[in-house]
C-alpha cells in the first residue's frame, strides 16, 4: 500500500534518528488524533526498517535528508469514541507512542 498523505516533519537537531522519528510521530498524534503507522526516512539516514511499538520507520531515497514523512497507512485499530487511537482490549489511550504494550491491561497488539 502506498501512503497517499502524511504530514513532512523537518528537524536537523542533533537528536538521534529515534528521537526525530518519535518527535515526529507524536506531533502528527497531537494534530490528528490519530497515532500513525508510517514514517518514511531518508535511505542515507535510516539503513533499515525500524519498528518503534506500531509506527513503522521506512528508509525512502525519495525523501530528503532530515525530513520525515508521517502518516497512516493501512488499517490500524479503530479510533475511540472521542476520535483517538485507545486500546482494543480495555480503551485506555496510549500514554507512550514507542510502547506496543497497553499500561493499563498489559495488551500487546496483534
Amino acid at each position: 500500500m502506498i501512503q497517499m498523505t502524511g504530514l513532512l516533519w523537518f528537524d536537523n537537531t542533533d537528536r538521534t534518528i529515534k528521537e526525530k522519528i518519535v518527535g515526529a510521530a507524536a506531533y502528527y498524534r497531537q494534530k490528528y488524533g490519530v497515532v500513525p503507522d508510517r514514517c518514511y526516512v531518508n535511505a542515507g539516514q535510516l539503513g533499515k526498517v525500524l519498528k518503534l511499538g506500531r509506527l513503522l520507520a521506512i528508509p525512502a531515497g525519495n525523501v530528503l535528508n532530515d525530513h520525515f514523512w508521517v502518516g497512516v497507512d493501512g488499517q490500524i485499530e479503530p479510533p475511540s469514541k472521542n476520535g483517538k487511537w485507545s486500546c482494543p482490549e480495555c480503551g485506555a489511550e496510549p500514554v507512550n507512542l514507542t510502547d506496543p504494550e497497553c499500561w493499563q491491561c498489559g495488551y500487546k497488539g496483534d
